[in-house]
């Protein structure tokens, strides 16, 4: 399926982008490189040291994903749980190109202006995207006031995937995003006296999130579990009567001398 605009290059095949460039961010650097699935499966034999990559079409940006501390049982099925890593929105050189402003100072750690991204390019206003509660950017959420209910950890703030290895299906997930409007300072006659040479103003929370039901948990378990087992058994057991047959060549050789 082609897609438009700032997709032109990409199409989507069986969950996986396949692109070559999209024209939203910098020139320099990688920010328009695509790469990586929509997030709801990724390759068998996953491991917990993987890095796992999903494009997100709502940044158009590929998001990177590292296992954490914790896993999760689903429904009896073990997962490894992978958290969206901190260093995705991070000022790091590898960042750079994602900032639009001729200053890169101007692009604080932890916000991703999505000015040429829809629907922010259509309205053409600064859409600022962040992690809920400006989690990477202590100093924002002091200039907000905002006061967060619980301690800013990936657990209760970030976004999250859990996956089961063997099938590299994600069983739960959670996307979590805080969209935020930048004003700048005399960029309007009623904002003249701004203390900071920005101010983002929190517009909405966005999170999305899906789990695994009884049912499919209990046909992934019967279907792919349960055959696997079947399967290992087997092998199992074909190992165990190729050493007895080694054993007794080797027994009758010896005897038979």
């Amino acid at each position: 399926m082609k897609a438009q605009s700032k997709y032109k290059k990409c199409f989507l095949n069986k969950q996986i982008f396949f692109c070559s460039k999209l024209s939203v961010w910098n020139a320099t650097g990688t920010c328009n490189d695509v790469h990586g699935t929509d997030g709801t499966q990724f390759h068998p034999d996953v491991k917990k040291e993987d890095t796992l990559y999903v494009f997100e079409p709502m940044l158009c940006r590929t998001i990177k994903f590292k296992n954490g501390l914790t896993n999760q049982e689903i429904k009896g099925i073990s997962t490894l749980r992978f958290y969206a890593v901190d260093d995705n929105f991070e000022k790091t050189k590898e960042n750079e190109c994602y900032c639009h402003e001729p200053d890169h100072n101007d692009c604080p750690a932890g916000t991703l202006n999505l000015r040429k991204c829809s629907p922010a390019k259509e309205a053409n206003i600064d859409i600022i995207s962040t992690q809920p509660y400006f989690k990477n950017n202590r100093d924002i959420l002091n200039q907000t006031g905002l006061k967060p209910p619980k301690e800013l950890t990936q657990e209760n703030y970030g976004t999250v995937l859990d996956i089961e290895p063997y099938t590299g299906l994600a069983l739960t997930a959670r996307k979590r995003l805080q969209l935020n409007l930048l004003l700048k300072n005399n960029s309007h006659k009623f904002l003249t006296n701004l203390e900071h040479k920005f101010l983002y103003m929190p517009v909405a929370w966005i999170e999305e999130s899906g789990d695994l039901d009884d049912h499919n948990a209990n046909e992934l378990k019967e279907k792919i579990f349960k055959q696997k087992n079947i399967f290992q058994g087997i092998l199992i057991g074909l190992m165990a009567a190729g050493v007895l047959l080694v054993a007794i060549a080797g027994g009758c050789a010896y005897f038979g001398r």
